[in-house]
């Protein structure tokens, strides 16, 4: 009597092919799916989304007085606590030759500061450049103790300064991401 056994039988060549393809269908799959992946999470670390977006909002100072500081809270941020890296204005005219610059102002008021002159002393409790530090916005109805960014716009000439906004380059645990952020802002130089 003749013993067969199934698994000894070998497969037919087309159910190998459909095998073969079947396991590259498989393994192109699951490489595609791990793509996807690593480009999502890849989007997620590098596109935090903190600040507001730019613009929308403009503030006209008028005419200044050259040689005299005009102070504009630009970035009033949220609750969300981040590491500043860098902050830098998004110029896009400077006629009046002017020093811009952008310092953290945490509050000693209860409203932030749209615009004024002076010395920051008068409503900002510190005053510290944007690098390197942790920063908390605005989280409620009472402004004392909270952090913005202030555009300190210094005029040497007659003209005028335009102001786009400021670029923000922060972390936030362990993402990173730049934004441009603010309000736009002119300030005239007579």
């Amino acid at each position: 009597m003749l013993e067969t056994s199934i698994s000894s039988v070998p497969p037919s060549a087309p159910a190998q092919r459909w095998r073969r393809r079947w396991l590259w269908l498989t393994a192109a799959v699951a490489s595609a799916l791990v793509a996807a992946a690593v480009l999502a999470g890849g989007w997620w670390m590098t596109h935090p989304h903190v600040f507001g977006p730019s613009g929308g909002n403009e503030l006209s100072t008028g005419l200044r007085v050259v040689g005299v500081n005009r102070d504009v809270g630009v970035v009033y941020g949220d609750s969300a606590e981040v590491t500043l890296e860098w902050v830098k204005p998004h110029v896009v005219e400077n006629t009046a030759d002017a020093t811009i610059t952008v310092v953290v102002c945490t509050s000693n008021q209860s409203e932030p500061l749209g615009s004024g002159k002076g010395p920051l002393s008068g409503y900002c409790s510190s005053v510290r450049p944007p690098r390197h530090l942790s920063y908390t916005g605005w989280d409620g109805p009472d402004f004392r103790g909270h952090d913005y960014l202030l555009l300190v716009v210094n005029p040497h000439r007659a003209g005028v300064v335009r102001v786009a906004g400021v670029r923000i380059h922060y972390r936030q645990g362990l993402r990173r991401g730049t934004e441009t952020a603010g309000w736009n802002v002119v300030v005239q130089a007579g």
